[in-house]
């Protein structure tokens, strides 16, 4: 059994709001930085850093669901407010 429109829908709703997602992805990656910044303290020089690149991937796909639920309703408000044209450019 195959979900392919359940797969095409979900990355549809990514797809709608790409730099809404990247916008917010890159505030939520900071807050991050800053939180284990506080927690754990500098280890790489003056910042915080892994060891291990793999943990670079494990938190890009770990982020992916909870901001997968802000950027559709985004895209969503897209659709519902087609007469503002700023609209258009995130």
């Amino acid at each position: 059994m195959r979900n392919d429109g359940k797969v095409t829908a979900w990355l549809a709703a990514l797809g709608s709001a790409p730099m809404f997602y990247y916008i917010l992805h890159i505030y939520v990656l900071r807050t991050l930085y800053n939180g284990a910044l506080l927690i754990w303290g500098p280890n790489h020089g003056p910042s915080f850093g892994v060891e291990w690149f793999g943990w670079v991937w494990i938190w890009s796909v770990a982020l992916i669901l909870p901001l997968y639920y802000p950027s559709k309703w985004f895209a969503q408000y897209k659709r519902d407010h087609r007469d503002k044209k700023w609209l258009r450019y995130l």
